[in-house]
């Protein structure tokens, strides 16, 4: 419902709230805001670093240290990476290059002899007495002269502004759509249709590098070609950028395979003997420009994002029913295999050629096999045979299933199930990988099944005790060969309950991967990562109408014990929903990413040893995310800090609803977008809601960092998540543009989703889940929709405007 009254005390505490918060923050930092002399190590010089500490939410991995010129003033750093443990922050320090540890008390850094000792009070005393020195006076006791007091960060603050603001144009991402059809932009739902862009012509300030101008860099100008021609004048500037419109960038499926992406220098997070992720737990601080690009301004604009990409037409999917299942049929040399674990006998069962029963999966007058083992070894490898499961029948695993695979394109190996039954054959592995393909082709479908991994279930009679467990499964594992890519592996229509992780992976590429309607739940490991689905040098990717939830933890991780401690399931930052390394050309939509050990979806583009675009082509599209810790994450592990590693990003329409509520890891986390180190990238109507909480004073919507450009950030509604603008920083901004973003930081009392499922006659998002997942697993006909409530929040969080 729209209440007027609401917009408008929305609107006032919005200010009212950002003034108090600005008050308390000067008051805090008043000690050092006018000091042009502080105190650190006695010989501290340019070479020295400051090596800092947060007890809290550090990172004994990925911290960094920093020397003057990257933080400025060190006692206010912008965002910085810590450590989590004194100990290593001591370890990491060099007391004769004048190294000093600064450890967070709050909103203070305080140097880490005088916390020990317990002065503050008198350090406090010292640095206002230093602030009123000269720079002679400062120089003369050895201490340390800041050129500014109260440096200009490279941030970019994306804060409403007045309607007298000069308008942001479109920004330049829209000259690239023009290379993505020939056609204009056809809008879904709420966005609208339009034919032209303002000019692409942007300021560009600061000393510069490689990647353009230092600083974010705002783009204005009053003639506005249509997409077409703005593509056709900027062809030597798309050249030099590398643009997603070069002709490299369109190579077929087959070119694709001969020039393999780089690998991750980590190996799958879904192994056993994997190392840790260099997972970016905090945004790094990145160097200061000397001189800085105004603040990004916001201006009304209409909502153009792009949801036609020209990959989506590459990638080789079944033709689909009315509701939205894929249709099968078999080929004129498919023999049918079925197997029935109430009513099969190895001995007398057979094979039966696909003309043999009018339809393949109701068919009459068959012996089936008794066991999947016995079916499989009669099953042949390299042909396009079916082996199909009676519905509502159990099969105990006894050994992990060798998946065979099929001939060509367009005749896959088929594992699904028969029968009329609506519920799906279940597949107990007990603590066994189910399915495995090694050196595969692909070929193969997987539809229509539950797998269920009972031996880690808690609540299942087969539970192994928490101190017995010794292996964790995975349900679907394929690892492709040197020099043999695989091609066309559909996974549709399944349940999966109680692995540690599905992974695609291998040196050479998955192409062609289809993975739909399937619902994969309560994955975790007490003693490796876990992911819902993990990918790694993947290519053609779709990702649609998925429930992904609870995955990659058990239960939260106390506040007492250690982070990322694995034992009794806990939530690590290390786990999430989906997990995609090193991939390009993929469709990620409509899929429900709800309560992540950590993050939704976690995107990794890891080059070896400088930056350049590994990861490319991806499109997250109308996607909701509830609860977890963190949305979206592109960014984070290896980063030479040069240049670009994304190319092609565009996150449009998604939803993300109370992002830190369940606080599964125990950290203080509310994030939705993180975004780095980008070429060309959109950010379109996106909506964040309702994460204001108070102890997760760590929290934004969106954060650019790093090296980007060709970056808009544009008609967002960031509402009731305790934020009334946000801050940008990196490296190098080259045509970043914000515009149309709308904020209200806090309406009390009000939660858009709880208020949907109250309507729907939910007691909470739990009861929710379970009667979700309920019914999608008795009913194998049924096909989840999101659309409800995820326009409901929607409408909502716009109607606040």
């Amino acid at each position: 419902m729209k209440i007027p009254e609401i917009n408008h005390w929305g609107a006032m505490m919005t200010k009212y709230t950002s003034a108090l918060l600005a008050g308390l923050f000067a008051l805090s930092t008043s000690l050092t805001a006018t000091a042009q002399c502080v105190s650190l190590s006695e010989n501290f010089t340019n070479q020295s670093r400051i090596i800092y500490v947060d007890e809290f939410n550090g990172s004994d991995q990925l911290a960094r240290s920093y020397t003057l010129s990257q933080v400025n003033d060190p006692y206010q750093p912008r965002t910085v990476a810590p450590y989590l443990s004194v100990d290593s922050a001591t370890a990491a320090m060099q007391r004769d290059r004048g190294d000093v540890v600064l450890i967070r008390r709050g909103r203070d850094w305080i140097p880490l002899a005088v916390w020990d000792n317990n002065q503050v009070n008198r350090f406090r005393e010292q640095q206002q007495s230093y602030a009123a020195f000269s720079k002679a006076e400062c120089e003369v006791r050895n201490l340390t002269w800041l050129q500014t007091a109260t440096p200009t960060p490279a941030t970019t603050t994306m804060a409403s502004a007045p309607s007298e603001t000069v308008a942001a144009p479109t920004p330049s991402i829209d000259r690239y759509s023009a290379a993505f059809s020939t056609e204009p932009f056809e809008s879904t739902q709420s966005n609208t249709r339009l034919d032209t862009t303002t000019s692409n012509t942007s300021s560009r300030r600061g000393g510069g590098s490689s990647g353009g101008g230092a600083g974010g860099s705002m783009s204005s100008d009053s003639s506005s070609p249509s997409p077409r021609q703005q593509a056709q004048t900027n062809d030597t500037q798309r050249s030099s950028n590398q643009s997603f419109a070069d002709s490299q960038e369109y190579e077929s499926v087959f070119e694709q395979q001969t020039d393999q992406i780089a690998l991750a220098e980590t190996q799958p997070v879904i192994e056993d003997d994997a190392p840790v992720p260099d997972y970016n737990n905090q945004i790094p601080s990145e160097p200061v420009a000397e001189e800085q690009a105004p603040p990004l301004v916001q201006a009304p604009a209409p909502a153009i994002c792009t949801t036609s990409v020209p990959w989506e037409s590459q990638i080789y999917r079944y033709p689909q029913d009315s509701r939205g299942h894929s249709i099968l049929t078999p080929n004129s040399d498919t023999r049918i295999l079925y197997v029935s674990s109430s009513e099969g006998n190895d001995e007398l069962a057979r094979p039966y050629m696909s003309g043999e029963n009018k339809d393949p999966f109701l068919p009459e007058d068959i012996i089936p096999f008794k066991t999947i083992e016995k079916a499989m070894s009669v099953a042949r490898d390299g042909q396009p045979d079916w082996v199909l499961l009676k519905r509502g029948d159990r099969f105990q695993i006894k050994d992990r299933i060798s998946m065979k695979q099929g001939s060509t394109r367009g005749g896959n190996f088929v594992l699904a199930s028969y029968g009329n039954s609506s519920k799906r054959p279940v597949l107990d592995s007990q603590d066994m990988d189910a399915i495995r393909r090694v050196n595969t082709r692909g070929y193969f479908t997987i539809t229509g099944l539950e797998f269920y991994a009972s031996s880690l279930d808690p609540e299942s009679q087969n539970f192994l005790g928490w101190t017995n467990i010794d292996r964790h499964p995975s349900a679907i594992s394929s690892t492709t060969a040197e020099g043999q890519p695989a091609l066309d592996i559909f996974i549709e229509n399944n349940v999966f309950s109680y692995y540690k992780g599905i992974g695609f992976q291998g040196p050479s590429a998955h192409n062609n991967i289809v993975f739909r309607n399937n619902i994969i739940r309560n994955f975790y490991s007490t003693n490796s990562h876990s992911a819902g689905l993990y990918m790694n040098n993947s290519n053609l990717v779709h990702l649609e109408n998925n429930l992904f939830d609870h995955n990659g933890w058990y239960t939260q991780r106390p506040a007492s014990i250690s982070l990322n401690t694995r034992d009794y399931g806990y939530a690590t930052m290390f786990n999430h929903n989906i997990y995609i390394a090193n991939s390009i050309n993929m469709i990620i939509k409509n899929n429900l990413l709800s309560r992540a050990s950590s993050m939704g979806i976690k995107l990794t583009s890891n080059p070896k040893d400088t930056n350049h675009i590994i990861s490319k082509n991806i499109l997250i599209n109308d996607n909701l995310f509830i609860e977890g810790e963190i949305g979206i994450s592109a960014g984070g592990n290896t980063d030479h800090k040069d240049g670009h590693r994304w190319g092609s990003v565009f996150i449009i329409s998604n939803t993300f609803s109370n992002i830190g509520r369940s606080k599964p890891t125990n950290r203080n986390l509310s994030w939705g977008i993180q975004v780095q180190d980008w070429k060309v990238g959109e950010l379109c109507a996106n909506s964040f809601t309702d994460n204001t909480w108070q102890e997760n004073s760590n929290r934004y919507a969106i954060k650019l960092s790093g090296f980007n450009s060709d970056v808009s950030v544009s008609n967002n509604n960031i509402v009731n998540i305790g934020v009334s603008d946000e801050e940008h920083q990196g490296e190098n901004f080259f045509n970043v543009n914000s515009y149309n973003n709308h904020y209200i930081d806090h309406i009390s009392g009000v939660n858009f989703l709880d208020q949907k499922l109250s309507q729907k006659g939910y007691t909470d998002y739990d009861s929710y889940i379970k009667n979700t997942v309920n019914r999608l697993e008795s009913d194998q006909t049924q096909i989840m929709n999101i659309r409800n409530i995820k326009n409901y929040i929607d409408e909502m969080a716009a109607e606040t405007r």
